[in-house]
């Protein structure tokens, strides 16, 4: 118990104890009162019972009717305002309609645009994340690491699934998964089913990949050799009403396939993409090969997931998966005691959609691009935020008289800030319905710019719609909360006796402007830079001829003879200038292989891109040789014995620097059973992918019985010449359709997530633009006719329409000079974290830079001088003349 040292300190502990409940206006009378107590009960009782009875006054007062005073006060108040506040605000709006529209216009683009953002990137992050076993499925994927090269494939052989099951414990299940790259021909009693991809599988996938069988048993839809599921659609589109079990669909018109399954359409968030799915026990039937191509570790076209539940060590998991692997290829004599060891990596399934770079993958996505549009969304609703910001605190002189009144007639800050609050929230709310509209009305037009599959249903998907109206809640606190503050601040002496509030304070307005100007400038930065990126891309030299070469898929029955039949029937045509077949065209050639090369006293055994082509391969692409000499007739070795290599090739294995020439050099096919070739030719380098990935060693050998055919045309008569080849094919593959694409047109799909950037960071940028041009339309305005006395002013005094426009433009137009000094730097830095992602890039030019500010100061000295003009036009005795 405190003495008479310490009772000061005491009596202040237990006075703040009071003031933490009671009402303000009861405190001053009650405190003094427990004082002067205090202070008798001292000297009567002494300080120890004195500071008993402080406690027990105390707390005597703290009960419902002293410390809920104010609470009840303030909810009968608010409940009693609530109107008030609704119809005050109602009114502002509609006296304003100028000024209203422009915030709930602005407001509603900016929502909107937020909702398309977040709906694509709530489908990117999405990917793969259905699959109930999906935490603990991951994706095998070699990695080739010698001589300081690393290679990273999807590829893996038909033999390594079953090996790592029966060899690692940990490993419950494994599937074989491949995209069949040719597309075959199927047929149900003569009638065409719809061209889209097919897969093969093995018999597990269904059990561990959660893609829902509507008709069908999982364990055993493919079990059987020569058995196919089909998607919904397909089923729908062929048999109709017919249940499509049992039924038997003809492949290539030599293969039945049954029916045994109808799985529901593979969602559009799935790395995984087919309509067909035929079973791996179908694999010798395809191939016309026996039961051994299952086990073979040879030919490398399978994509490996393993389905392992009980891993807790993923490294060393990864470490006894890399140990059973190397043991095998080392027991086939794939490694030499010289060479490094494969590596191999256990991707997790959902990393597989944003990891890029990986041999043989599919379309993948850049995390980025992901975090770039999610800065876009809150940039365009924050440059509309800002326009209510801007606008509303600019208005503030007609309002300050308003706030000082009400502060009169007792109302607190609390309530006023209640008041302007509540008057956003009407604003936000409407701009809100306009912008949901907005949203379900551009989803058709983002899916067909983006070629996506987007879906949004208000009445089957509450947790976005609960996003979004969070997004509408957040926006108008945002929005409205500076305004309210601010406004709620105007004290009565000054606004009552004629002091000017000045419309808020001109230096936050000028931030925010500056911030609305910097971000517009950067996004069309970065439009113009993607759209030079993807320029240089489609223009630059490939190595080879793009333009008027036409590539074609052929069937087996253009084999041998009969394709040389073919080839010269369309020699004839005088369009057609070289026809040729290989295994692939440039742009998409993904294979490799393993191969040994003599360099010097060392054989070195090595994994290169490769390709297989026939004799006139090379002149239908216009491939140049540098050294030796391609593919010929007159040398019959050629055809099992020759390889040509290109120039990378040559410099990674240092065959550059020995005495003698390239050309000579002994090669062959690891897994080839004919004798040791010899290297014939240097072919100069060309891009076998896109211009987003280097130039990598590459092998090329011969070979009839390529899959894809290519047609060089000379441009004499490009429709005659197309029209040969489909008369052509007719008479000599009859029965099979026809698809060609010019090579062009199928290198331009490479680049079509650059293209979806552009697209859609055009379209932001347009939009910021233009929400920012609002903004600065309604401040010019608003800021010309308060200065309209200032105006008539210096008319009197004779300024001249020049000087008083370049006057007040130059406001605006120092803002953006600003915001184009802090953007520059920070674009710059963007730019090349972005062009990170590509092997080759394009020289950019300052106008990159210099034209998206130019714009945004030609679109600010427009606006700012048109309203000058129409404020300097007023005759100064309008303007001039008292209130």
């Amino acid at each position: 118990m405190p003495d008479k040292q310490s009772h000061k300190g005491f009596v202040t502990r237990w006075l703040r104890f009071l003031r933490r409940f009671c009402p303000s206006d009861l405190y001053e009378g009650i405190e003094g009162d427990l004082l002067e107590q205090f202070e008798t009960d001292l000297e009567s009782v002494g300080p120890k019972r004195a500071g008993w009875r402080l406690k027990w006054n105390v707390l005597r007062f703290f009960r419902p009717g002293i410390f809920m005073r104010n609470t009840f006060e303030n909810r009968l108040t608010n409940t009693g305002m609530l109107r008030n506040y609704m119809t005050i605000a109602w009114r502002n709006i509609i006296r304003h309609p100028g000024h209203t529209t422009l915030n709930v216009v602005g407001l509603a683009l900016g929502l909107a645009s937020c909702f398309l953002i977040g709906l694509y990137v709530r489908y990117e992050l999405s990917f793969d994340d259905f699959h109930v076993k999906g935490e603990h499925i991951y994706r095998y994927i070699p990695q080739f690491a010698k001589d300081g090269e690393m290679t990273l494939q999807v590829q893996t052989a038909a033999g390594i699934a079953p090996h790592l099951q029966a060899t690692v414990p940990e490993v419950e299940q494994a599937v074989r998964y491949t995209e069949w790259e040719e597309q075959p021909f199927l047929k149900w009693k003569e009638k065409e089913l719809p061209a889209a991809t097919l897969s093969l599988a093995d018999s597990n996938f269904f059990d561990m990949f959660s893609f829902r069988l509507q008709e069908g048993n999982s364990p055993d839809v493919l079990t059987r050799p020569l058995t196919v599921v089909i998607s919904k659609t397909i089923a729908e589109t062929i048999f109709g009403g017919e249940s499509p079990i049992g039924q038997v669909i003809t492949y290539d018109n030599n293969l039945e396939l049954e029916v045994t399954g109808v799985f529901e359409d593979v969602p559009a968030n799935s790395h995984l993409q087919f309509s067909y799915l035929v079973s791996v026990a179908s694999l010798p039937n395809l191939y016309g090969a026996g039961q051994t191509v299952l086990s073979s570790m040879d030919n490398w076209n399978f994509s490996t997931y393993l389905y392992a539940p009980s891993i807790v060590d993923l490294p060393g998991f990864d470490q006894r998966v890399t140990e059973a692997m190397v043991t095998k290829m080392k027991a086939l004599g794939t490694f030499g005691d010289g060479e490094a060891a494969a590596a191999h990596w256990l991707q997790p399934l959902t990393d597989i959609h944003f990891t890029q770079g990986i041999r043989g993958d599919g379309p993948t996505s850049n995390i980025s691009q992901v975090y770039i549009f999610s800065a876009v969304a809150i940039f365009i609703i924050l440059i509309a935020c800002f326009n209510f910001m801007n606008l509303s605190t600019a208005r503030a002189i007609g309002r300050a008289k308003e706030v000082g009144i009400r502060k009169v007639m007792g109302a607190v800050r609390r309530q006023l800030v209640v008041q302007f609050l509540s008057e956003a929230f009407i604003i936000v709310f409407v701009a809100g319905v306009l912008s949901l509209l907005l949203f379900w009305l551009a989803v058709p037009w983002f899916n067909n710019a983006l070629g996506l599959r987007l879906t949004f249903e208000i009445g089957n998907d509450w947790q976005f719609v609960a996003q979004l109206l969070g997004i509408i809640v957040a926006t108008a606190f945002v929005a409205g909360s500076y305004p309210a503050f601010y406004l709620s601040s105007f004290t009565p002496s000054a606004t009552l006796r004629g002091g000017n509030p000045k419309g808020g304070k001109a230096g936050f307005r000028n931030i925010l402007t500056v911030i609305q100007f910097s971000i517009s400038v950067f996004l069309l930065i970065g439009t113009l830079v993607i759209s030079s990126q993807l320029s240089y891309m489609k223009e630059a030299k490939m190595g080879y001829e793009k333009d008027l070469v036409v590539h074609f898929q052929l069937t087996d029955d253009l084999e041998g003879e009969k394709f040389e039949s073919f080839k010269n029937a369309l020699l004839n045509h005088h369009g057609i200038a070289a026809v040729s077949r290989g295994s692939d065209v440039p742009g998409n050639i993904t294979g490799h292989n393993i191969f040994e090369v003599q360099v010097g006293e060392e054989k070195r055994i090595k994994a290169f891109t490769y390709i297989t082509a026939d004799y006139g391969y090379l002149d239908a692409l216009g491939i140049e040789v540098v050294e030796g000499r391609q593919f010929f007739r007159e040398f019959p070795t050629d055809e099992t014995q020759g390889y040509l290599v290109n120039e990378t090739l040559v410099k990674f294995l240092g065959l550059d620097k020995q005495p003698s020439r390239v050309a000579g050099t002994p090669m062959r096919w690891l897994y080839s059973s004919s004798e040791k070739g010899n290297i014939i030719g240097v072919v100069k380098d060309f891009h076998a992918r896109s211009l987003q990935n280097k130039i990598e060693p590459m092998a090329i050998w011969f070979s009839e019985g390529g899959s894809v055919g290519v047609l060089k045309l000379n441009g004499n008569d490009v429709s005659g010449a197309l029209a040969a080849l489909e008369e052509e094919w007719g008479r000599s593959a009859s029965g099979y359709p026809l698809n060609y694409t010019f090579l062009d047109e199928s290198l331009g799909r490479m680049y079509l997530a650059e293209e979806k950037s552009m697209t859609l960071a055009g379209a932001f940028s347009i939009l910021a633009i233009f929400i920012s041009c609002m903004g600065l339309i309604g401040l010019v305005s608003y800021v010309a006719e308060q200065r309209k006395k200032e105006i008539g002013i210096r008319k009197v005094l004779g300024a001249s329409m020049v000087g008083i426009v370049t006057l007040f433009s130059w406001r605006f137009v120092r803002l953006v000079v600003v915001a184009a000094a802090v953007t520059a730097p920070l674009s710059a830095l963007a730019v090349d974290e972005w062009l990170a992602n590509f092997a080759y890039t394009a020289q950019l030019q300052l106008w990159v830079y210099g034209i998206p500010i130019l714009i945004v100061l030609l679109i600010t000295v427009a606006v700012a001088t048109g309203f000058t003009i129409k404020a300097a036009k007023a005759n100064p005795v309008d303007c001039l003349r008292n209130e």
